[in-house]
């Protein structure tokens, strides 16, 4: 039987000084190509994609003890570049049982995060940074913010026109006692905990608002080379304007940081809510979920972010009912006489 694809789409689909320590580590599960699977678009009247149908069957002779389902539509986010940055796009996922067994939610198996953008990358276009994501991966040179005249920088030249690619940072900076740009992470904290009477020590831990006036300013050319400062806008990112619902949630520009990308990944806070969904599918019937979203917050979104790459990963695993029922010590194996 044949895989099937129709448009695969794109998407729209960050930590910090110094970025706190971080040993989160994280595996993904692919979907198998065993499974069929379409996937449908619905656009409104200017041709914006508002509704993603994916329809995902498991074959009449599937008998494998799990079945992985990870929808292709995330695993190829962004590449055709076609979501905006104030995107809110509906999905609408049904799983189709053809087969003969009946399968149940595996416990704890859903997985919201970012994608793995190695799978991309055959020919080793993307380049490591040094800095980490929260998910303890390389964030890649692809995911490099641009440097902002923010107010920070405005107040270190005086409001006068300047430069801010690194060699004149360099310059200055190191007239103000700092080591050049691999301490501008250094000179923001410094400078926003004496503008705002703080004494935090890491850019994570300001409010929000201080935060967004970081990354806020007049847009450059240049992208950031600072690996503190590629965390913290990273971490910025997932933490507050990329954001994943279901059905029960109201997204909008108040609700993204509960249910950003980062907080689903650490806290797995819709864990509940997908098991009950999913609980069990039996031979020959269908399940669904109606109404996931996919959500980035304009209110604080900044200029660091123009072109901005951003990916989405999501994941279950339903596993075969015996296994679950042994398990849970309801089916006794038979007795083999070892």
């Amino acid at each position: 039987m044949k895989k099937i694809f129709l448009i695969i789409l794109t998407f729209l689909l960050f930590t910090s000084v110094h970025a706190k320590e971080n040993n989160q580590k994280i595996i993904r599960n692919y979907q198998s190509d065993e499974l069929l699977e379409e996937v449908f678009e619905l656009k409104d009247e200017h041709g914006k994609i508002k509704t993603i149908n994916i329809k995902i069957a498991i074959p009449e002779d599937y008998n494998k003890d799990q079945v992985i389902i990870s929808p292709s539509i995330f695993k190829t986010l962004n590449h055709f570049k076609r979501f905006d940055k104030d995107t809110h796009i509906n999905f609408n996922l049904e799983i189709i049982n053809n087969s003969s067994i009946n399968y149940f939610y595996k416990k704890d198996s859903l997985l919201i995060t970012t994608e793995d953008l190695k799978l991309f990358d055959s020919n080793n276009n993307y380049k490591t940074t040094g800095a980490k994501s929260f998910t303890g991966e390389d964030i890649l040179n692809i995911y490099l913010p641009y440097r902002t005249k923010n107010s920070a920088l405005n107040s270190l030249y005086q409001n006068q026109n300047y430069k801010i690619d690194n060699n004149s940072l360099n310059n200055v900076l190191t007239k103000q006692g700092y080591l050049g740009v691999s301490e501008l992470d250094k000179f923001y904290l410094d400078f926003y905990n004496t503008k705002y009477n703080l004494e935090e020590k890491f850019l994570d831990d300001f409010p929000l608002f201080i935060k967004k006036e970081i990354l806020e300013g007049e847009i450059s050319d240049i992208k950031e080379s600072n690996n503190n400062l590629i965390e913290f806008a990273y971490n910025y990112f997932y933490s507050n304007i990329y954001a994943f619902g279901f059905s029960e949630d109201v997204l909008s520009d108040n609700t993204s940081k509960k249910l950003s990308i980062k907080n689903h990944y650490l806290n797995k806070i819709k864990e509940e809510y997908f098991k009950n969904i999913f609980k069990k599918i039996d031979s020959n019937t269908t399940n669904s979920i109606q109404n996931m979203q996919l959500y980035t917050n304009k209110t604080l979104m900044t200029n660091a972010f123009k072109d901005y790459n951003y990916y989405a990963h999501l994941e279950f695993i339903l596993e075969k009912e015996e296994n679950v029922l042994k398990e849970q010590g309801m089916i006794i194996p038979p007795d083999t006489g070892i």
